[in-house]
C-alpha cells in the first residue's frame, strides 16, 4: 500500500465526501477516485459506502483507518529521524571519561550534548586515558574525556579543566597540620597511588614530582580506584596524591593538602578524532562547553 494513497484515505474519512477532500488534497476527485479504487483491491474489497453527499466507512474501512494512521505517524517519525540524524541531531554519540572526570566536569560535559542535540542519545564507558585514546583512534568512541596529554596526530583535544594535585593524607598525620606542603616534605612517607598501567599519566607526574623533590617514587601500597585511596588514607596506611577534584570524597578524618611546588597542574580535556569535527552538532558542542565552563570556573 502506498503512503500517499493511505493518506488520501484518512482524508476522505476526515470530511464527508469525495469531492470535499479532494478540495482538500488539490487533485482532481476523479484522481482520489482512482486511488481510492487501487487501495479497495490492495485491501480486498470495499472501504466506503459511497452515498451523493456522505462516504461512509465500511467493516473494512473501520479496520483500516486506525492502521492507516499508525503507519503515517511511523513514517513521519522515521522521516525526521533520518533528517535528524543526517544533521548530527540524533543518533547515538558514544562516549568515555576517567573516573575523576565523573566527580567534575563530567556533568557540565553531559549538559552541554544535550542542549545541542537534545535527541541524540549518549552510551558511556568508564575507561582509563590509555585505552580511551586507542579506542577513539580506531573510531569505536566518539568523544573521550582523558587526563594529561595525547601523542596522536589523528586526535584533538580540548582542554576541559586545569586543577592541581593534592595530598590526601589522615588528619591526625603530620602532613594534614599543614595549610601547605612541598613534595620534599613526603620524602619519608609512604605514598599510596594507582598502578601505572591504570593511570600513566598521574603515576609519570608523581614520580616527576618526587624525583625533582630528592627521592624516588616507591608506591607502599597500589589500588586502582581513586576512592579506594582515599580510604586507605583514613585506614591510616599513608598519604596519597590526587586531583584536587577528588576533595569532593568527604570521608571522615581525611584532609586535602595543596602542593606547593611547582609542576601540579593536571588537565582534563575533550578529545576526539579530527575527522569528527566535520560531524553536524560537534562544533556547536564545543562551542557550548567553552561557553558554560567560562561561567562556571
Amino acid at each position: 500500500m502506498e503512503i500517499r494513497a493511505l493518506r488520501y484515505f484518512i482524508t476522505i474519512t476526515e470530511g464527508k465526501t469525495f469531492r470535499e477532500a479532494a478540495e482538500r488534497l488539490h487533485i482532481s476527485q476523479p484522481g482520489l477516485s482512482q486511488q481510492v479504487t487501487k487501495l479497495e483491491k490492495e485491501a480486498g474489497g470495499a472501504l466506503f459506502f459511497r452515498g451523493p453527499r456522505e462516504a461512509r466507512l465500511t467493516d473494512l474501512g473501520e479496520l483500516l483507518l486506525p492502521l492507516a494512521k499508525r503507519i503515517l505517524a511511523e513514517t513521519a517519525y522515521a522521516t525526521e529521524l533520518i533528517q535528524k540524524a543526517a544533521q548530527g541531531q540524533a543518533g547515538t554519540v558514544r562516549m568515555s571519561f576517567v573516573y575523576s572526570a565523573a566527580l567534575s566536569i563530567l556533568p557540565t560535559v553531559v549538559s552541554s550534548i544535550q542542549e545541542v542535540l537534545p535527541d541524540v542519545e549518549l552510551d558511556f564507558n568508564e575507561s582509563i586515558t590509555e585505552t580511551q585514546t586507542e579506542r577513539i583512534s580506531n573510531g569505536e568512541f566518539d568523544l573521550g574525556i582523558v587526563r594529561g596529554g595525547i601523542h596522536r596526530n589523528e586526535l584533538m583535544a580540548v582542554p576541559l579543566l586545569v586543577e592541581d594535585l593534592m595530598i590526601v593524607a589522615h588528619e591526625d598525620s603530620l602532613v594534614a597540620q599543614k595549610d601547605v606542603i612541598s613534595m620534599a616534605e613526603l620524602a619519608n612517607e609512604s605514598i599510596m597511588i594507582s598502578p601505572r598501567e591504570t593511570a600513566m599519566t598521574l603515576y609519570d607526574q608523581t614520580a616527576a614530582l618526587c624525583q625533582k623533590a630528592g627521592f624516588q617514587l616507591r608506591p607502599s601500597l597500589l589500588a586502582v580506584q581513586f576512592p579506594t585511596l582515599v580510604g586507605l588514607v583514613a585506614a591510616r596506611r599513608g598519604v596519597a596524591i590526587l586531583p584536587a577534584s577528588m576533595s569532593v570524597l568527604k570521608i571522615p578524618r581525611v584532609r586535602y593538602v595543596p602542593i606547593k611546588d611547582e609542576g601540579t597542574a593536571s588537565t582534563l580535556s575533550l578529545i576526539m578524532r579530527r575527522d569528527r569535527m566535520n560531524r553536524p552538532g560537534f562544533g556547536a558542542i564545543i562551542e557550548r562547553l567553552e561557553q558554560e565552563l567560562s561561567r562556571i570556573f
